[in-house]
């Protein structure tokens, strides 16, 4: 017998499919119609765990740290600068959400470790597209003229990656002198922002070289701020 779902698990249900949606309509485009269709619930269930869409929204963002967080910690468990590196290739693999096509089921097959963003989600679709872009990017660019609340909360979610990164690179130069830097803010802000142009070059061009750029512009940068 199937166990029911708590409210937590229906709820969490909602947030995740909703991410899917925001991340490949836009969330000014994703009407609450179409997260009832896609969650397969009734309005006043929707309306029961959420005051808003907007509330719904800034629980998105929320997951969408975390997933990220969630991701530096599993594979940056040490001051190994090739985990840094992995973290970022993982990353960007997983949000490029390049899909295969099975002819013998006529289903998508994407990238290994996709659910990372949108849980299982992403498993069963039927047209082969490239979505591409950052989650938490595409957002700051659509919705910057809504709520503060919801831009606070960007913003936030934006500091508490960038500081995970900056903490990994102080504590680097700190223990190993090979890495030694006065400059780590400023080398955690090119990192930031690259990562971010690499999501939008990721969307329009449709293909791995964006990926690989970057790969190189980190191996330029650790080697600039070994020879600082």
């Amino acid at each position: 017998m199937e166990k029911k779902k708590t409210l937590q698990e229906k709820k969490n249900n909602v947030i995740i499919k909703s991410a899917d949606l925001f991340f490949k309509k836009g969330y000014v485009n994703t009407g609450i119609q179409d997260i009832l269709d896609v969650c397969n619930i009734p309005k006043g269930s929707f309306y029961y765990y959420f005051k808003s869409k907007d509330e719904l929204l800034l629980h998105v963002i929320e997951y969408h740290r975390d997933n990220i967080l969630e991701l530096f910690e599993k594979n940056v468990d040490d001051l190994s600068i090739y985990k840094l590196k992995s973290f970022f290739s993982i990353f960007l693999n997983n949000i490029a959400i390049i899909e295969i096509e099975d002819e013998e089921n006529d289903e998508i097959k994407v990238n290994e470790g996709n659910d990372f963003l949108f849980g299982n989600s992403l498993s069963h679709i039927n047209k082969k597209k490239f979505y591409g872009g950052s989650p938490l990017g595409n957002l700051n660019s659509e919705l910057s003229n809504l709520s503060d609340e919801i831009n606070a909360k960007i913003v936030d979610a934006y500091f508490q990656i960038e500081s995970r990164i900056y903490f990994f690179l102080e504590t680097l130069s700190i223990v190993h002198n090979k890495y030694k830097s006065s400059f780590i803010d400023y080398y955690t802000y090119l990192l930031i922002n690259n990562l971010e142009g690499t999501c939008l070059k990721l969307k329009r061009m449709r293909n791995q070289e964006p990926i690989e750029e970057f790969l190189k512009f980190f191996d330029i940068l650790i080697d600039k701020m070994i020879n600082d």
